[in-house]
């Protein structure tokens, strides 16, 4: 009986990355926002193919995601992503990165642009807020 709930627990400990690995992931996605020199609104997917490449860089593997963005969205977000947001699509369409080891962690470094409550970079991001459509494993 002890067994079995050590390798449960085991288990469990294997599917989060590590405290020191968080912060250190949390570092990398700062950078890569602060860097950003545009709004941020339309710019998921180029700076979460820049997160995925500085988080391989890091040793740390990632994934570049495209999918939905299914959370709450502030008032005037329909004028700010004219160019490329449709009101009459369900969700607006989205990019951000996720940490495959174990639970999938969602590092987002533009989810700001759909609510203020959200916060420039959000790490681990709640995942109710995504939907997903394709997997890009960039190299």
């Amino acid at each position: 009986m002890v067994r079995a709930y050590r390798k449960t627990i085991t288990r469990q400990r294997q599917r989060y990355i590590p405290k020191w690995q968080r912060g250190f992931v949390l570092d990398i996605a700062k950078d890569v926002r602060s860097e950003a020199d545009c709004d941020v609104v339309g710019a998921c997917d180029d700076l979460s193919k820049i997160l995925h490449e500085r988080l391989k860089e890091a040793g740390i593997q990632s994934s570049v995601i495209h999918g939905y963005w299914v959370g709450p969205l502030r008032k005037n977000y329909a004028e700010d992503a004219a160019d490329w947001y449709v009101e009459s699509e369900r969700y607006p369409p989205h990019t951000w990165v996720s940490i495959p080891r174990g639970d999938g962690t969602i590092v987002d470094v533009t989810a700001d642009q759909f609510s203020s409550r959200i916060p420039a970079v959000w790490f681990p991001a709640n995942k109710k807020f995504y939907r997903r459509c394709n997997v890009h494993y960039l190299t």
